[in-house]
C-alpha cells in the first residue's frame, strides 16, 4: 500500500507540476490552456488526497497523516529531481509507479 500511495503521490506532484507553464513547456513543447490548467490542478488534488485516505486507512489516522506527509515529501523530491536533471522521464515514471504499486497492492 506504501507504494500505491507514493506513486498516487508522484502522479500528483507531476499534475501539479504539469499545470505550471514553465514545466508544461518542458515536457510538452507548448503553453497549457486554462482549462487544461484547472483540470490538472483537480486531478492533483484528488490524487493527493486519495493518498492520504489510503494512508489513513492502511495505518490508522495519526500514523497515515505522518506517513502520507512523508511520502509527499518524497514525490516531491523524486519529482524536482527528475525535472532538473530527467525532464522525459517524468511523462513515464508516475504511470510506470502507479501500475507497479497498484500490482503490488493487489497481491
Amino acid at each position: 500500500m506504501m507504494l500505491l500511495a507514493l506513486a498516487l503521490n508522484l502522479f500528483g506532484m507531476g499534475s501539479l507540476s504539469m499545470a505550471m507553464k514553465r514545466h508544461h513547456r518542458q515536457l510538452w513543447k507548448g503553453e497549457p490552456g486554462r482549462v487544461r490548467v484547472v483540470v490538472l490542478r483537480l486531478a492533483a488534488v484528488l490524487v493527493i488526497l486519495l493518498a492520504l485516505a489510503l494512508c489513513v486507512v492502511t495505518t490508522g489516522a495519526e500514523q497515515g497523516v505522518l506517513l502520507w506527509l512523508c511520502l509527499l515529501m518524497l514525490a516531491a523530491l523524486v519529482q524536482g529531481l527528475l525535472l532538473a536533471f530527467r525532464p522525459h522521464l517524468v511523462r513515464y515514471a508516475a504511470a510506470l509507479l502507479l501500475l507497479l504499486g497498484t500490482g503490488v497492492a493487489l497481491l
